[in-house]
C-alpha cells in the first residue's frame, strides 16, 4: 500500500497560468510579471530523470517510488513521460503541492507552460482534488488562465523563423530552419483552434509589443486578484 499524499494551502490559493504558441514571448512577459510583482513565484517540477527543461527551469529528480505515491493520490496537476537525455523514459509532472508552496512563499503561483501542459492543468479537477488533498481545510481556489499570442498565424511562423535563424550554427543551411517550422505551423494552428474553441481562457494577449502586453498581464492578474472578490 502507497503512502496516501496529503498537503497544507493557504485559505485562498492563487494560481495564473500562462500559455501560448511557442515564440511569442509569454516567457518573457512572465519575467516582467515577477519583477513588477514579487507575490508570483514559480513551482518546481519533479521528474525520474534528466530531461529537457523547457519553460520549467525548477526540476527535482525524485524516485520512481516517490513519483508514483504523488500519482496514485492523484496530486499530479499534471504528468508525462518524454524521453530523458540518455534516451530512456522517464516521469515528468507538476506537483499540486508546488503548486501550493509557490503560491505560499509570495501570495500566488505563476504556471508558465506550452500548450500541452496547459491542456492537462486546465482539465485537472482542481476543486475536488483539493477537498481530498486537503480534507480539514476550507481553501478558496482563485485560478486565472492567460493566452499569449500574435495578430495571426503568419505572424508567430514569421517571429519563429527570425528566432530560429538567430540560433543557427556559422554556415548551417537555412534550410535547417525551414524543416523545423513545418511541424511547429502544424502545432500552432491546433494550439489556436484549441485557444479559440476550448474557451479555456479568461483572457487572450497579443504580444505585439513587451512593454505594453506586460502592462496588460500585470493589470488583468491584479484586477482579479486584488480588485474581484
Amino acid at each position: 500500500t502507497r503512502r496516501r499524499i496529503r498537503i497544507k494551502a493557504p485559505a485562498t490559493l492563487r494560481v495564473m497560468l500562462v500559455s501560448g504558441p511557442r515564440g511569442c514571448g509569454k516567457t518573457t512577459l512572465v519575467g516582467m510579471l515577477k519583477e513588477a510583482d514579487p507575490r508570483f513565484c514559480e513551482p518546481e517540477w519533479v521528474a525520474t530523470g534528466d530531461v529537457d527543461r523547457g519553460d520549467n527551469p525548477r526540476v527535482r529528480i525524485i524516485s520512481e517510488d516517490e513519483f508514483a505515491d504523488v500519482r496514485e493520490s492523484d496530486a499530479f496537476t499534471a504528468s508525462f513521460r518524454p524521453y530523458g537525455f540518455g534516451g530512456e523514459q522517464v516521469d515528468f509532472g507538476l506537483p499540486t503541492q508546488a503548486v501550493v508552496d509557490a503560491a505560499t512563499r509570495g501570495g500566488a503561483c505563476v504556471l508558465d507552460v506550452d500548450s500541452i501542459a496547459a491542456r492537462k492543468i486546465l482539465d485537472y479537477p482542481w476543486v475536488e482534488a483539493l477537498a481530498l488533498l486537503a480534507p480539514k481545510q476550507d481553501i478558496t481556489l482563485r485560478f486565472v488562465s492567460v493566452w499569449v499570442s500574435l495578430p495571426s498565424l503568419d505572424d508567430v511562423i514569421v517571429r519563429n523563423r527570425e528566432r530560429l535563424t538567430a540560433m543557427l550554427p556559422a554556415g548551417a543551411p537555412s534550410s535547417a530552419v525551414e524543416r523545423q517550422l513545418a511541424p511547429l505551423r502544424a502545432q500552432t494552428t491546433d494550439d489556436l483552434e484549441w485557444a479559440l474553441t476550448s474557451r479555456s481562457f479568461d483572457f487572450t494577449i497579443i504580444n505585439e509589443d513587451k512593454e505594453t502586453a506586460a502592462q496588460e498581464l500585470l493589470d488583468k492578474v491584479r484586477y482579479c486578484f486584488d480588485v474581484v472578490s
